[in-house]
């Protein structure tokens, strides 16, 4: 088979294989900027698979944390909320979910540096069966539309 061949023998196979996957987009990512003393962050997404099977969003990585972990916070019996960790976030297709402050987050642990405002911030979501998902998040004081 000549690489013309192979070649569009490849492109074929990842158009067929293509739509049948789970194509997860990453909407208005933000990161809550946090004090220089600071040993943790939170990042906050809207997260939409657009594409035909169900999205096993499994983690995350970051060059800034050496640990990324999905949390939701749930109310304790005390009247007071606390933290939950997440295995991972299923998205059916056409579903969207928001991480949002005082609901479901990655934090950010380990942190090489803790970044000021207006720095930008490169993670990437592990999806099963597909490929990583990296976007920019920008540090801010408040979420997006807010002053």
């Amino acid at each position: 088979m000549t690489s013309f061949s192979r070649a569009g023998a490849a492109l074929v196979l990842l158009m067929l294989a293509g739509p049948g996957m789970a194509q997860v987009v990453i909407e208005r990512p933000w990161v809550r900027a946090a004090p220089p003393v600071a040993s943790s962050l939170a990042a906050y997404m809207t997260l939409t698979n657009t594409g035909s099977t169900t999205a096993h969003i499994t983690g995350a990585t970051s060059p800034l944390a050496g640990q990324l972990h999905f949390h939701r916070m749930v109310g304790q019996p005390d009247g007071t909320m606390g933290m939950q960790a997440l295995q991972a976030i299923e998205l059916a297709p056409g579903d969207s979910v928001t991480l949002k402050p005082g609901g479901m987050h990655l934090m950010l642990t380990r942190l090489n540096r803790v970044p000021a405002a207006g720095d930008q911030i490169r993670i990437c979501l592990r999806i099963s069966q597909a490929e990583p998902v990296c976007t920019l998040f920008p540090v801010q004081r408040n979420g997006p539309g807010n002053p």
